[in-house]
Parts: C-alpha cells; structure tokens; sequence
C-alpha cells in the first residue's frame, strides 16, 4: 500500500505544528518560571504563536489530507 505524497505531507504538518507547539510552551514556561518574562506576556506570547505558527500546520495538514481523501473516493455523481 503506498501513501500519497499529499497524505504523508499532511501527516508531516501535523507531526511538525504539534512539536512546535509543544517546544513553544516548555520554551515559554520555563522563561515565565525563571523571572526571563511574566506570565501574562508568556499566555499572550503562547496564544500568538500557535495562531501564527501551529493553527496554519494543522490546517493545511487537515486540508492535504482531507484533499487526498476526495481524490480517493469514488465519484458518487450519476
């Protein structure tokens, strides 16, 4: 069974928007429990990159796959 290059792409995307999710809240955690910037700004800091960098990943992920899914599936129209 071989995966198409948009699935495995998507897939990727997703993999990678959730690591980088995850690396920017340990990342700012640990500079808001360290004093390096206040909690406050490390909420605000977190919400603007998952809207700038995690939400697009998982959407264009989400996308190529469900893109796939449709080239896929037998046409139903008759």
């Amino acid at each position: 069974m071989k995966i198409a290059p948009e699935r495995l792409l998507g897939i990727a995307l997703i993999a990678g928007g959730a690591l980088v999710g995850v690396v920017v809240i340990v990342l700012l955690s640990g500079y808001a429990r360290n004093g390096g910037m206040t909690a406050v700004a490390a909420t605000i800091g977190v919400v603007i990159a998952f809207l700038l960098f995690v939400l697009p990943q998982f959407a264009f992920g989400v996308y190529l796959i469900w893109h796939d899914a449709r080239q896929i599936a037998p046409d139903d129209e008759i």
